[in-house]
């Protein structure tokens, strides 16, 4: 089992074939602690856009290094006392920069538009 297995029980459509993805690039990473609501909200954003999604309890760099070892494109630092602004780390344009959670959501789903979002 190893550390390979780490973390696969935040994932979001682990289980929910719905929502999962064959594409690894199509996740994002949540960094945030477990009990943040901004996490939370972010989370069923995407869940509804049918991209899947994990949390970890990381900081900002070793979420990056994760998020590229699994070819994961974003990384989202959620912290609740940050209001409603978010980090968002595109690792493939090698972009980031702070923004409003709906932003940084719109910016991810013009990478990975929803299939049947009406």
């Amino acid at each position: 089992m190893g550390n390979a297995n780490r973390g696969n029980a935040n994932e979001v459509g682990s289980r929910d074939n719905s929502y999962a993805s064959s594409d690894e690039s199509m996740r994002v990473i949540l960094l945030a602690q477990a009990a943040c609501k901004q996490a939370y909200r972010m989370m069923s954003e995407l869940k509804l856009a049918g991209i899947a999604a994990r949390t970890e309890s990381l900081s900002v760099e070793a979420g990056k290094r994760l998020a590229d070892g699994l070819g994961i494109r974003f990384v989202v630092a959620v912290d609740d006392r940050n209001g409603t602004n978010v980090q968002l780390a595109d690792l493939h344009e090698h972009q980031e920069g702070s923004m409003p959670m709906d932003q940084a959501i719109y910016v991810i789903e013009k990478v990975y538009p929803p299939a049947d979002f009406t």
